[in-house]
């Protein structure tokens, strides 16, 4: 990373903290920082004079006042320390709630085909295992390198002020290691890149051993061994390469560091033979000595900090670069006005010459269809041939390779995601299992609307044989197995609660994928009875699923995904 971009970077950080308090907040710390930097050298140099007092028989009662001066510098000093590490750690506590909205808002405004990239799912992993706890860390750096400027400056100059030669000699000794220090930061963070995917499987395997969903049945099959053996092959294949590169970077800094070691000692060593020989006072002797001392390390600590702190950088290049990613193209709002203006009971949805690939790979081609409005469409084929992916290329979730949708002779990729997810929402095959409230998770599809019926009123509107209240008791009772408090759920009854979140989202199209999943009979009929009431009230819903029966007695058409080519859809009359 070139200066300039570390410079920018910087810049970045700093426009992080948006909030003019937060700002306040880190100017202020920044400048109790550097007065506290300075009194080491101001007590180091009370304590030279109190010595050399000493030593030259000066009177008592001066002595005794510059003692009390260093004991008070010392107290007030802690004080200081204390006063902004308080002050520190509220500010870390702000940013690393600050970052994961940052990416959070940034996932809001990305493509749906790009948010789903496997390349992007790797990059939030990245983001959200790395770069809150970095940009923290490029702050806590920040504050030190600061601290270690300051203080090594001022010992620099008091030892430059008694030989300038030893001053050079000691920051230029210390210059490889800095620089030995950079490069291996640059290795690390390109190896982190590299290890991202293994971390990723890494997480999962502890996700699943430690889920109670999964832990079911992991336990009665007595699985967690291979899980065990998977955690360890991984984690080898991570380990030697990471042993590698601190390997390397050990054994350079132990060779610089004990080169530097023997260039300060040798300076000391002239400097001891300076006070035998009667050419320094006590105090200055010890004062330089420690002086000398306090450069070398400082000098050490400083290019320790800044490597670190460019280090961190790297990570803040990479939200930067993130954050700078170009957001979903912007539309012309009329175009979207238009589309809602469309009667909802007299609509067509139509697919013209629809492909969609993974790669090398044809998942479906040339799929034609036209769909009315005030239908149930049925989608049929084998499993793989593509029903869910069709779906999601509705929707709009993934971006068809060639062909166009159409919402009554519009386009559909004219529109913006939130505007299309407007016009269509889509019951997933495994939805979604919030462990939230039970109102929550029924009005999350749609937080932003205006309530007028409780969860339950609304349920009982759609479905007036809903046996919801044997589910849950009230609106706010927390759902799932996370917490204590929660009340735990079957499949079926998750799968009735996103069947009623997606439809208090009113569109007019919605897209149900393998509705009757984890359902009893009972349960499949009020869905039935459900979804005959959506299509009557001008609705168009798309249908997948596998439980034939269910399709053949709620569906007015029955669509082969074989029959969808250029020639034209074929319709089974169900």
């Amino acid at each position: 990373m070139k200066v300039r971009a570390a410079f920018q970077n910087m810049f970045f950080v700093y426009n992080v903290v948006k909030l003019t308090r937060k700002r306040i907040l880190l100017f202020f710390i920044s400048i109790l920082i550097v007065i506290s930097s300075l009194f080491p050298i101001v007590t180091l140099d009370v304590t030279r004079r109190i010595l050399n007092n000493i030593q030259s028989g000066s009177p008592v009662k001066e002595t005794i006042k510059l003692f009390i001066t260093m004991i008070s510098i010392q107290i007030f000093s802690q004080l200081i320390m204390y006063f902004i590490q308080f002050n520190k750690n509220l500010f870390y506590i702000k940013m690393s709630n600050l970052i994961p909205e940052l990416i959070m808002k940034k996932i809001a405004n990305l493509a749906a085909d790009k948010i789903f990239h496997e390349k992007t799912q790797d990059e939030l992993y990245f983001l959200r295992t790395q770069t809150s706890e970095k940009i923290s860390s490029v702050f806590e750096n920040l504050f030190s390198l600061l601290s270690a400027f300051t203080t090594l400056t001022s010992m620099f100059i008091y030892v430059a002020n008694w030989n300038m030669m030893y001053a050079l000699i000691i920051f230029l000794i210390s210059m490889p290691l800095g620089i030995t220090q950079v490069y291996f930061n640059q290795k690390k963070f390109r190896l982190s890149k590299r290890l991202n995917r293994p971390y990723r499987e890494q997480f999962y395997i502890q996700y699943i051993s430690t889920t109670g969903s999964y832990l079911k049945e992991i336990i009665t099959n007595n699985s967690m061994g291979r899980l065990i053996k998977e955690y360890k092959d991984i984690f080898k294949g991570t380990y030697y390469q990471q042993k590698k590169l601190m390997k390397k970077e050990y054994i350079a800094s132990l060779f610089l560091s004990l080169m530097s070691f023997m260039v300060i000692g040798f300076l000391e060593f002239k400097l001891v033979m300076k006070a035998v020989n009667g050419e320094l006072l006590l105090g200055t002797f010890t004062s330089l000595l420690q002086a000398i001392n306090s450069v070398s390390i400082g000098i050490n600590a400083l290019i320790l900090v800044m490597s670190n702190f460019y280090g961190d950088l790297l990570y803040v290049n990479n939200l930067k670069d993130f954050l700078s990613e170009k957001n979903e193209k912007s539309f012309e709002k009329n175009y979207y006005e238009d589309v809602k203006k469309i009667d909802s009971k007299s609509f067509i949805l139509k697919g013209s010459d629809l492909s969609f690939h993974i790669g090398n790979k044809e998942i479906f081609r040339d799929l034609n269809f036209e769909l009315e409005s005030g239908k149930i469409h049925g989608i049929l084929g084998d499993n793989g041939s593509g029903k869910t992916t069709l779906l999601e290329v509705i929707q709009g979730l993934k971006k068809q390779t060639t062909g166009s949708i159409y919402f009554n002779n519009m386009d559909l990729d004219l529109l913006s995601k939130e505007e299309r997810f407007e016009i269509i929402q889509m019951l997933f095959q495994q939805p979604s299992r919030y462990e939230f409230s039970f109102e929550d998770n029924i009005t999350i599809s749609d937080f932003e609307k205006e309530p007028t019926e409780n969860v339950f009123e609304f349920i009982k509107r759609i479905d007036d044989e809903s046996k919801i209240e044997t589910i849950v008791s009230s609106s706010n009772e927390r759902l799932g197995d996370w917490y204590e408090d929660s009340r735990p759920l079957s499949g079926g009854q998750w799968q009735t609660i996103s069947f009623y979140r997606l439809l208090y989202r009113e569109s007019p199209i919605y897209l149900i994928d393998e509705p009757t999943n984890n359902l009893d009979y009972h349960s499949i009929q009020r869905m039935k009875n459900t979804l005959k009431k959506i299509k009557d009230n001008g609705f168009l819903v798309i249908v997948v699923s596998h439980d034939l029966e269910f399709m053949e007695s709620i569906c007015d058409n029955l669509i082969d995904m074989k029959a969808l080519t250029s020639r034209g859809k074929t319709l089974i009359n169900s």
